[in-house]
């Protein structure tokens, strides 16, 4: 197998601007249809928050580059009294793209000048008919809220125009967005000791992938998935900026050609102008594609621990956006409570799994019909 870390920066950004604002490449026309008032599985408060946000949407003009409008309310509860405060957001875009903010994010930014907050529901509303989901950036970001937890609801509410809600559903972050961080909810002073023990409890990569053991992955599969996860973490070593963040992320694909691809994550002083390692890889990949036709096979994200990472948000939309849905992810979940230890495993905290990026991209918004 060979190596190559080498990237193009102009298709490194060509991919990040392709995957960074999905809900938003034109307006679409839904075509109406008859109003809806069944409001099945939804509570009259959840009625209520959906006509409030469609008030105070018919008062924001469309941003510049979409001309499509998303507004979104968080439902908080104060830490201290317990008292309800609702929080709104819209979207608000830039020529870039990429530096957009979404509806949802616009509204968790607010939440950084008031008392501590609890999450208790998403609510959102757009220009359409059709209910709209969350993208992924809002939901990873959502997930890490105060008490945002996977049970936490998300209403999702169409507009017919007329001041009738069109279709209505409800859902849950953790139905939204699988497998978030491991990590997430760590403040940084308490993070490497955090990364540390989370390695500790992760189900051990070369033992998994031993070829001496039973499996149902070939030799040659369980080979190169040891060799991939080892291309990872060495990755991991071009990242120097530890001052900046102490977590270093790498990434590693299997192309099906059987070479092996590698980036580090690039830590910006703004944070969000730092680049994550799958994204760094994108331009590799994309080259090799048009090049000689290869695709991505199996890919794996660690940290220097040797951890494994499900993609980040911008990582999962751009390789799903970019039509490599069916590339296999591998990743350290969870264990489920109860797990029995498999023999020679120290802890059953964190176990690998194998998924593909079309499980980690579910009910996304495909409001231009170009994800078919």
């Amino acid at each position: 197998m060979s190596s190559s870390s080498s990237t193009s920066n102009g298709a490194i950004v060509a991919a990040t601007l392709a995957g960074a604002a999905f809900m938003y490449l034109r307006r679409a026309q839904s075509g109406g249809g008859a109003p809806s008032e069944d409001y099945e599985g939804l509570s009259s408060e959840d009625v209520s928050y959906l006509r409030r946000l469609m008030a105070l949407k018919r008062t924001i003009v469309p941003p510049a580059q979409s001309d499509f409008r998303v507004c979104a309310m968080l439902k908080m509860e104060d830490s201290r009294s317990g008292a309800t405060v609702d929080v709104s957001g819209t979207n608000w875009e830039t020529v870039s793209l990429s530096n957009s903010l979404c509806a949802e994010r616009s509204a968790c930014s607010k939440l950084r000048e008031m008392a501590p907050m609890r999450l208790r529901c998403v609510y959102i509303t757009t220009d359409l008919h059709e209910c709209v989901t969350p993208g992924l950036l809002c939901r990873e970001v959502l997930l890490e809220l105060e008490d945002a937890c996977d049970s936490t609801p998300v209403v999702l509410g169409g507009d017919d125009g007329d001041g009738r809600l069109g279709v209505v559903r409800r859902t849950t972050l953790g139905a939204l967005y699988p497998h978030p961080s491991v990590l997430r909810g760590v403040e940084r002073r308490d993070l490497a000791s955090a990364a540390l023990a989370l390695a500790a409890e992760a189900e051990n990569v070369a033992a998994h992938y031993d070829v001496s053991g039973a499996s149902s992955l070939g030799i040659l599969e369980r080979v190169q998935r040891a060799e991939l996860h080892k291309a990872a973490v060495e990755a991991t070593t071009r990242d120097a900026r530890d001052d900046l963040h102490p977590i270093r992320y790498g990434a590693a694909v299997l192309l099906d050609d059987g070479t092996i691809v590698s980036a580090a994550q690039f830590k910006a002083l703004e944070y969000g102008n730092s680049v994550g390692a799958v994204v760094m890889l994108l331009g590799e990949i994309e080259r090799r594609r048009r090049a000689s036709g290869a695709l991505p096979v199996v890919l794996m994200q660690a940290d220097q621990h040797g951890t494994l990472h499900a993609p980040f948000a911008q990582g999962r939309t751009c390789l799903f956006e970019m039509g490599f849905g069916a590339c296999a992810v591998v990743l350290h979940a969870k264990a489920p409570a109860g797990t029995p230890k498999k023999p020679g495993v120290k802890s059953c905290g964190l176990r690998l799994a194998e998924v593909t990026v079309a499980t980690l991209v579910v009910d996304v918004p495909d409001i231009a019909g170009h994800l078919d």
